[in-house]
């Protein structure tokens, strides 16, 4: 009858040890995560040309515009675009190609600018801009 009680006992120790060490790093890997920095790069191959949360439709600032730049084997400046999908989580997708710029400063002159609007998300040019709607930006859910 004393060994069962010392084996119970053992038993329920070695349970609540494990359990701490369990909650410690589960509280530990919680409070470590807050305030971390935004893991958002361009690929290694292109450059940053402008970057932009969403100020208008729901939620705000949870879709996120990023332009980058590819020079191409012909010299010029492939533009491309990524929607992020929620600050600091590291979800994206790709959209199409956006345009083209003869040079850098042609394509920040020209692509960086972003407007985030109620039918969604316009880049490039006032007269012949790239668009893409709020349904389309949407799809991930």
């Amino acid at each position: 009858m004393k060994a069962r009680i010392i084996l119970l006992l053992y038993s329920a120790v070695l349970i609540l040890w494990a359990g701490s060490i369990w909650l410690a790093y589960s509280v530990g890997a919680f409070f470590e995560s807050i305030g971390q920095p935004s893991q958002y790069s361009p690929p290694p191959n292109q450059r940053l040309i402008a970057l932009k949360w969403n100020d208008h439709g729901e939620p705000l600032n949870f879709y996120g515009a990023e332009i980058t730049g590819e020079k191409t084997s012909g010299g010029r400046i492939a533009i491309q675009g990524r929607i992020l999908i929620g600050p600091g989580n590291g979800m994206w997708r790709n959209v199409e190609n956006i345009g083209v710029a003869e040079d850098w400063n042609e394509a920040i002159d020209v692509y960086g600018e972003i407007h985030w609007g109620d039918q969604g998300l316009q880049v490039g040019p006032p007269e012949n801009p790239f668009k893409l709607d709020w349904t389309t930006i949407k799809k991930h859910r």
